[in-house]
């Protein structure tokens, strides 16, 4: 990445990605890229244009007559398409049905956050994903507000993949909850193509680097460094997601964990069969959370059936300073969560799904 623009949030990182993505192809004079590809299952932001990014018709409504239509894909997911495959002939059919003359960007999280906990898509998914963007001239756009700054075990969970997206958005873990701040980087070649342009770019906001936001920032930069943050949680995030593993291991409500670093998610399922949706009537993602609260545990589910993408799921995100007793305590606890929803589901399900 070579350049950065500060923003004062996530959604307003994501929205800025999104306009200069338009705005790259435009001063390039192909103004018809304006369409983007993203998964169905996800969540950018709150802004009329971030909501437009997700495939989720709960999430949009009722917003939807203000939101641009947007293309998306089914996740890879063990539920659909394990090996990417599917998801890049969906690509390429996306592609086929719109032109890819009018497609501007791919956009999406290298790791999930809320919307699918965990989870990132398989290696040969990206490599497809990077052929194509070489085949036909989208951008690919990385939303990180959750993932950079080190969530997922490197500065950017981009530099764990097999590919490098042309504009990344981050957010959350740049002020630290300390202060409102986010950032856009994007690449020399997205940069050129304005400054050799028309050299404007005019999307601001009020807070947008202020001060004591990008004074924040740097303070959080300088810790993250001086206690070697960072390498903390590349070093233990795969352990820690054996140890929660191990600790779920007989439940029958639990299909998968998933994880890079210190962004893991858990899968729940329907105990009779191991792979349904577990019935949108028990609320489980609710249960979860409730019941981890009684267990001194803060934990983040959801509840997206309506959508049909996936089921309840937990994401589990502890702080980078997390000792490993600490680590070990939260493990123990979510545990006995999952112990106690377990058995709530069981009595309360008939026999057969």
């Amino acid at each position: 990445m070579a350049r950065i623009r500060f923003v004062s949030g996530g959604s307003e990182a994501n929205e800025t990605a999104l306009q200069l993505a338009r705005l790259y192809h435009v001063e390039r004079g192909e103004t018809d890229r304006w369409r983007v590809i993203s998964p169905a299952q996800a969540y950018h932001g709150s802004t009329m244009g971030t909501l437009a990014l997700s495939g989720r018709r709960s999430l949009q409504e009722p917003y939807t007559p203000y939101l641009a239509d947007h293309l998306h894909l089914e996740p890879s997911t063990w539920r659909f398409d394990p090996s990417g495959e599917a998801a890049l002939r969906q690509l390429d059919a996306l592609l086929d049905e719109a032109g890819p003359e009018t497609i501007a960007a791919f956009f999406c999280e290298p790791v999930s956050a809320a919307a699918l906990p965990g989870y990132s898509p398989p290696e040969a998914f990206w490599r497809g994903l990077d052929e194509r963007r070489k085949d036909h001239g989208f951008l690919i756009c990385f939303d990180e507000v959750v993932t950079g700054m080190g969530r997922a075990g490197t500065w950017l969970a981009a530099h764990q993949l097999p590919i490098q997206p042309d504009v990344v958005a981050i957010g959350k873990g740049l002020g630290a909850g300390y202060a409102p701040l986010g950032g856009v980087f994007c690449t020399q070649e997205v940069y050129d193509a304005i400054d050799r342009g028309s050299r404007e770019f005019d999307l601001g906001h009020t807070w947008d680097g202020a001060p004591v936001s990008s004074a924040v920032g740097l303070a959080v930069v300088d810790l993250l460094v001086a206690r070697g943050l960072v390498e903390r949680v590349r070093e233990r995030g795969p352990r820690l997601r054996d140890e929660l593993e191990a600790a779920l291991e007989g439940s029958e409500i639990v299909r998968e964990v998933r994880g890079r670093g210190f962004l893991l998610g858990v899968e729940l399922v329907d105990p009779r069969d191991g792979s349904s949706f577990l019935p949108v009537e028990f609320d489980v993602a609710a249960l979860v959370d409730d019941t981890a609260l009684e267990h001194g545990l803060l934990v983040t589910s959801t509840h997206p059936q309506a959508d049909g993408f996936a089921g309840d799921q937990t994401l589990i995100a502890p702080a980078y300073v997390s000792s490993d007793d600490e680590l070990a305590e939260m493990v123990g606890r979510f545990a006995a969560t999952i112990g106690d929803v377990e058995r709530a589901i069981q009595d309360s399900l008939p026999r057969h799904p």
